[in-house]
């Protein structure tokens, strides 16, 4: 640059810039030298600690993971604090930990996604590995999941535990191929009109748990001889077919459903849960007469299903079936008739007796109030 266009006096003010700069410079590197002689010794003192869960064990560490979770099959979210995810997130050696863990990944909750969480559902199910799945879905008609499916379906020979809440009845094409780790599957419609399923019963060779909810499915299109636990709910056809064809129930919960007069006997029922929700038009009265369960011992029902003379009804079902119950739940508008006093004064050898239920302005007036009872399964009060 000649002088013209560079001139002394330009030249100068940017030397002496320059120097005020530098100035600045070296008393802030002055200053930075102070700080970082006074930050050493606290620094050497946070160093020499040892974090005790740093020095565990990798497989402890994972073990510890692994229970932080909800118990398996329940799904943990996607994100946040109780997912596997937050994990990754605090150290190194956690990340390392939480990755090689396939039990942290073997339970997920897919996403009400579109395909832009493909992806992350893909990595989620390749670091569970070759564990057993379990596998909670939940969408809606008008969601985009071409992708998402093919994605799951890839792992279909390790579903083990599968809940499905659909709108349509396509979606029922999921399950309805071979399946051979399955244990427990529970399956509801959330369509305007009864759902129905054609599943092949030989396509569940482990099956032991099924839940339907507002759906049919012929009597031949499930292996229900192997069931030990069944949920039924909302169905319009005779339940009675079915009940008559899982001879090995050990749990049987039935909702809103209709069952016509016959006699059902399970040996080895222990719990049975009756709960109708909107009404008994269409239902027995005495539905509990047609059960004979002589290894009962946990009882949940409506309280109008006992009929007019509740104590009596009971008595005799307990008589029939030869049955020690320990536990009963009563649900439902109750009467005076249902006290809770007049109920345990009946029956002194049933250990817990309790009501989760409406009570009439007598009832409170006496103050036999509803119990808060953490074994009922559907509490729901009735208008």
């Amino acid at each position: 640059m000649d002088d013209a266009a560079y001139p002394k006096a330009t030249r100068a003010t940017d030397r002496a810039r320059v120097y005020e700069l530098d100035a600045q410079i070296h008393e802030l590197e002055e200053k930075l030298r102070v700080l970082q002689t006074e930050r050493a010794p606290y620094l050497q003192r946070l160093n020499s600690c040892k974090y005790p869960v740093l020095t565990l064990p990798n497989e402890i560490i994972s073990e510890i993971f692994v229970h932080a979770l909800p118990p398996y099959p329940s799904c943990p979210p996607m994100k946040g604090p109780k997912s596997p995810t937050h994990l990754n997130l605090i150290c190194r050696k956690w990340r390392d930990v939480a990755l090689g863990t396939p039990q942290l990944w073997r339970a997920i909750t897919l996403p009400y996604t579109d395909d832009k969480q493909v992806d992350m559902v893909r990595t989620w199910l390749d670091r569970s590995r070759s564990c057993p799945l379990s596998i909670k879905l939940s969408w809606e008609k008008t969601l985009p999941r071409t992708e998402l499916c093919e994605a799951i379906l890839l792992h279909r020979q390790r579903w083990e535990h599968v809940h499905l809440s659909v709108a349509d009845e396509s979606e029922f094409a999921l399950i309805e191929g071979t399946l051979p780790m399955l244990l427990s599957l529970s399956v509801k419609f959330d369509g305007s009109v009864m759902g129905h399923m054609r599943p092949v019963a030989q396509n569940y060779p482990r099956l032991e748990s099924l839940a339907l909810s507002n759906l049919e499915c012929s009597v031949d299109r499930l292996p229900w001889s192997q069931l030990t636990s069944l949920t039924l709910s909302s169905r319009t056809d005779d339940c009675a077919v079915v009940l008559q064809a899982a001879v090995n129930l050990v749990e049987l919960k039935l909702i809103d459903c209709r069952v016509d007069r016959v006699d059902v006997q399970f040996i080895r029922l222990e719990t049975l849960i009756l709960d109708y929700r909107y009404g008994l038009a269409d239902f027995p009265r005495h539905m509990i007469h047609m059960f004979t369960l002589p290894a009962l011992h946990t009882l949940q029902l409506c309280a109008k299903l006992l009929g007019k003379q509740p104590i009596d009804a009971l008595s005799s079902f307990i008589s029939r079936s030869g049955c020690r119950l320990r536990k009963v739940l009563i649900t439902g508008k109750r009467k005076r008739i249902d006290s809770k006093e007049l109920f345990r004064q009946a029956f002194p050898t049933i250990p817990k007796i309790a009501f989760n239920s409406d009570y009439d302005w007598y009832m409170r007036w006496k103050g036999d109030e509803e119990d808060s009872d953490d074994d009922c399964q559907h509490p729901e009060e009735e208008e």
